[in-house]
């Protein structure tokens, strides 16, 4: 087998970041005025910023269709991977809410987002809104059963 050239073949690489999409909810609350960025979760963690509130959402469009909001950032839980990723002491400091869908599959991303964050507020669906979009109801067809925790405990 021929060599990779330049030796790349020998480069410790390293482990591929997963970058936490973070929307500024609130124009300004981020540095250099960004609305939308990916930073690591050392990176968030270092963040200069103050918000109020922090909301984390299951799925990305939740996050870029968020209206604004005074103080706010919107953070893209990406799934199951929510508690792990987002294992950032500071989310502790401020009200911190969890947007996720109404399935088992969302209060089971839920609740291994609370073994990480216990105090998170879960924001669900107002009625109204629920009523609105009554023609998305579908019937979950293979609904999670079992024990609470069972996925996201690392």
């Amino acid at each position: 087998m021929a060599r990779a050239p330049y030796g790349f073949d020998t480069l410790p690489f390293r482990k591929t970041p997963e970058p936490i999409r973070v929307r500024a909810l609130d124009p300004g609350i981020l540095p250099g005025d960004f609305e939308d960025m990916g930073l690591t979760a050392s990176e968030l963690s270092g963040l200069e910023v103050h918000p109020a509130r922090v909301i984390v959402c299951e799925n990305l469009v939740s996050v870029l269709t968020l209206p604004a909001m005074a103080r706010t950032l919107a953070l893209f839980g990406s799934g199951y991977g929510a508690g792990s990723r987002l294992a950032i002491s500071r989310l502790d400091e401020v009200e911190l809410c969890y947007w996720g869908n109404l399935d088992t599959r969302g209060f089971r991303i839920l609740d291994g987002f609370r073994v990480h964050h216990p105090g998170a507020r879960s924001v669900p669906m107002d009625e109204r809104t629920l009523g609105e979009c009554e023609d998305l109801w579908v019937v979950e067809p293979n609904p999670l059963h079992g024990r609470a925790h069972a996925i996201d405990r690392r």
